[in-house]
């Protein structure tokens, strides 16, 4: 493995172990992680690889649930979302990623919710609608979050590699 995937794998797997200290609600690295990973690996299986078996390494910890499907689904997306848009990168189109990213986990993990648990919400269009509002403050709190990641990760990254170029051709 290059120097430059062992510092994206420690970068991804630092993210990670942050899920499992103390944190608001939704408010953690995960979609700046997955933003980050699909823009700085090549197009490879690592990008992929990488920070969703991170994630899954760490949800053994946290518990195993019925919507893990669509969390997987929405990060797997996110990543290649993100691999697409990493050659033309700036500032804004980084911004648009981040809210992107963040609405397609809104949308396919409320989904998971209503459609996969039992009880909580009637299985009907006012019952997703139901769900999604009351996911409104999770919303709010993973975008704040990955306002503030995904900056720092891209552009410490970024750093890094413009401060030690020999980190890229290792």
């Amino acid at each position: 493995m290059s120097t430059k995937n062992i510092i994206l794998t420690i970068i991804i797997f630092l993210g990670i172990i942050s899920r499992l200290i103390e944190h608001f609600p939704n408010f953690t690295p995960i979609l700046s992680i997955c933003i980050f990973s699909g823009m700085m690996f090549d197009k490879n299986k690592k990008m992929f690889m990488i920070p969703l078996t991170c994630m899954f390494l760490s949800d053994l910890l946290i518990g195993i649930h019925s919507t893990m499907i669509f969390v997987y689904v929405s990060l797997f997306l996110i990543i290649y979302i993100s691999n697409i848009k990493s050659n033309k990168f700036s500032f804004i189109s980084l911004l648009s990623l981040i809210f992107t990213s963040n609405i397609i986990f809104f949308i396919i993990t409320n989904f998971g919710v209503w459609f996969m648990q039992v009880g909580f919400y009637e299985k009907s269009f006012l019952g997703l609608i139901s769900c999604y509002v009351a996911g409104l403050p999770f919303l709010n709190n993973a975008l704040l979050s990955n306002l503030i990641f995904a900056p720092f990760l891209i552009y410490s990254y970024k750093y890094l590699i413009k401060k030690y170029p020999v980190l890229v051709n290792t």
